[in-house]
């Protein structure tokens, strides 16, 4: 036991430097995430400035379900956070797919500035542009009138605020939030795609057997953290394409491969007649155990 704490100790010594460049990120996280857990407690007690708290019990729960408001807020907030969680997350890995995709680099990282550039802007700033923009004599009901529609203050109307809510959600996180998913696909190894490329795949062929199962982990990682559950969609490509980061390469299909490359069984026969086309499913449980 003395022996590993001297360990312990002699690889704290050598390392001091990295623990001292952590230091001001545990001391924040310690004010501003940890203490403030204890004032939690606030919900039990009458708040008062310049006398102690008094306890309340349940006074302020018994209020807060007991307003006839409650039914519409808490079926906002479910309305919302599905919306937000369910039908915005899957643009976040899309956009950065599409980013890949690009030739032109002065282009993509235009874009990738222009994305980024909304996520530094306040929320009031963000939502002094969405209020200009969507007001009665904004952009939006101006195009409306050059068709002779009557003007709409989105901002106020109960069929559109949610969406306004979802775009400018969007607009401000797309760029963002693509980040960890856009360097997912930079770290994938180019060996997969030059065997993809000589095994005869098209572009689309390459991002739904090569990118997405490499995006499978950051996205349910991204999404378990932020609290939500992660959409069906994520757990049937899980249970039907495993990541390809267990394989070195991808399965070859040609006739004059070596022995070393498994030929899947489903087209052994195209393989052997010359054929070009993919399958439309890979056993990729054998292909990585080979």
């Amino acid at each position: 036991m003395e022996r590993m704490d001297f360990r312990s100790l002699r690889r704290l010594r050598l390392d001091w430097v990295l623990y001292a460049l952590l230091l001001p990120t545990l001391v924040y996280f310690v004010i501003f995430r940890v203490i403030p857990i204890w004032n939690m407690r606030l919900a039990f007690y009458n708040f008062s400035g310049r006398s102690a708290w008094t306890w309340a019990g349940l006074k302020y729960f018994e209020m807060m379900f007991g307003s006839p408001l409650m039914k519409d807020i808490l079926l906002n907030t479910l309305i919302i956070s599905l919306m937000k969680y369910v039908l915005l997350f899957p643009f976040f890995p899309l956009f950065a797919i599409l980013l890949s995709e690009m030739r032109l680099g002065r282009l993509r990282k235009f874009t990738q500035v222009v994305s980024y550039l909304p996520h530094f802007l306040s929320w009031v700033v963000i939502a002094g542009i969405w209020i200009s923009f969507l007001a009665k004599t904004g952009a939006v009901n101006q195009i409306r009138g050059l068709f002779a529609l009557a003007p709409i203050d989105y901002m106020t109307d109960k069929g559109s605020i949610r969406w306004v809510l979802f775009f400018s959600e969007g607009w401000r996180s797309l760029g963002w939030d693509s980040i960890i998913y856009f360097t997912t696909i930079l770290g994938i190894s180019p060996s997969l795609y030059e065997a993809a490329d000589i095994d005869g795949a098209t572009r689309f062929q390459m991002v739904r057997y090569i990118v997405l199962p490499a995006l499978v982990t950051p996205m349910v990682l991204n999404t378990s953290l932020q609290g939500s559950t992660p959409p069906a969609f994520i757990f049937s490509h899980i249970s039907s394409t495993p990541a390809l980061t267990r394989c070195s390469t991808l399965p070859m299909r040609r006739s004059t491969a070596p022995s070393k490359f498994w030929i899947p069984t489903s087209t052994a026969s195209a393989s052997v007649r010359g054929s070009t086309r993919w399958p439309r499913r890979w056993d990729w449980s054998r292909a990585c155990s080979a």
